[in-house]
């Protein structure tokens, strides 16, 4: 490994949930501080956990689009951008908003996908390094994502759409989305408060770019904001919401 890895390096699992002898179980990224670290940390994870991934941890916000492909033709591109996620270090985005397009990373994830022959939805996410404002690819998910409801609450339905794909519909491209629309998972969300709340700042891995506790919990507390929507809860259908509630209150 020696001279190959720049660290810190992301340790990041290939699959979120894993089957094991005593049942499934769930991965997250970690980090890596020298080769010794590294080395360590490989040699405790289960073996049921690899393959896994090493990347140089970049400094930096991410930068994802979504698209929906008909044999190799895109007809659906989406963005937007982390405002917060879990863990607070980088992971899973639990308040995001709809943004445009961003013009590089479109023309990279078009010609990655298009290469491919790309059928199907597919999430291309890249990091903006804050060194030099380049993006570098992080990964690409041939599936929807946790924020699927963000894009069609901001007018892009990304399930009809593939409905249509698989029907050998041949939807056209479609148009503009609403900027500036905004989702928050509220559970997933206070439990990356409360990691903020509850543990350091180095044990956390956040760079000094994070904001502190307090101005965490003032950007938690935001609830009147028109433009956000609650991703779980909806007034005409309470029921998932209610189920999530006691999942994460029992622990269950």
């Amino acid at each position: 490994l020696k001279g190959k890895l720049t660290f810190p390096v992301v340790i990041k699992p290939a699959r979120s949930r894993v089957r094991t002898h005593q049942g499934y179980i769930s991965t997250g990224v970690s980090y890596a501080q020298s080769e010794t670290d590294l080395l360590q940390q490989i040699e405790a994870l289960p073996e049921e956990i690899f393959p896994i991934l090493l990347q140089e941890r970049i400094d930096g916000p991410g930068v994802g689009v979504f698209a929906c492909y008909d044999h190799g033709k895109p007809i659906a591109w989406f963005a937007h951008k982390r405002i917060r996620e879990k863990p607070p270090s980088g992971g899973v985005s639990v308040l995001r908003e709809s943004a445009p397009l961003d013009p590089n990373a479109v023309a990279h994830a078009e010609k990655l996908l298009t290469s491919l022959n790309w059928h199907g939805v597919a999430m291309v996410e890249f990091k903006r390094d804050n060194r030099d404002g380049s993006l570098r690819l992080m990964e690409t998910n041939a599936r929807f994502w946790g924020s699927l409801q963000l894009a069609i609450d901001a007018g892009v339905d990304f399930p009809r759409l593939l409905v249509e794909v698989a029907q050998g519909q041949h939807p056209a491209l479609a148009g503009h989305y609403r900027i500036g629309v905004r989702s928050r998972w509220f559970w997933g969300d206070l439990d990356a408060l409360l990691q903020i709340l509850l543990r350091s700042r180095t044990s956390l891995n956040l760079p000094e770019s994070h904001p502190g506790r307090l101005k965490s919990l003032w950007d938690f507390i935001q609830f009147w904001d028109r433009n956000t929507r609650e991703e779980i809860f909806r007034m005409d259908d309470p029921r998932p919401f209610l189920l999530e509630s006691r999942r994460w209150l029992t622990g269950s």
